[in-house]
């Protein structure tokens, strides 16, 4: 069943609430950005679309016919942002260490399958850019 733009919302929040966090930016679930800045969330013919958009342009746009990957597409970014916000001012060497561990702390939340995924993306990330 594909879902239209406002079930796809209503679907992603409960997921957002989840992570129990009130530090969430703002995700917008349509289709115009009207050169705002920010998450955009919504489905349409094409499949469901994951934008970000910085300065009046698109600077990522992906699209699946997934609910699972749009839906952890945008906890990755919400997770992601509120771990880099999190690292202590102590913590020394590469701060990648701890932002990763709270991530999938994050994710893990959610839900075991949204974890295994984190871990898959930031196994990823560390093949291409190894910790220091």
């Amino acid at each position: 069943m594909f879902l239209t733009t406002k079930e796809l919302e209503k679907y992603i929040q409960e997921k957002i609430k989840l992570l129990n966090e009130s530090s969430i930016e703002p995700h917008y679930f349509n289709d115009e950005t009207r050169g705002d800045e920010g998450v955009y969330v919504y489905s349409n013919l094409n499949g469901y679309h994951y934008v970000i958009s910085e300065r009046g342009s698109e600077t990522q746009h992906k699209i699946t016919y997934s609910v699972f990957e749009i839906t952890f597409w945008t906890l990755e970014g919400i997770v992601s942002e509120i771990s880099y916000h999190s690292v202590p001012k102590d913590v020394q060497g590469d701060k990648r260490r701890y932002v990763f561990n709270k991530m999938i702390e994050l994710l893990a939340r959610v839900g075991d399958n949204y974890k295994h995924a984190g871990e898959l993306a930031i196994e990823e990330h560390l093949r291409i850019a190894p910790y220091r």
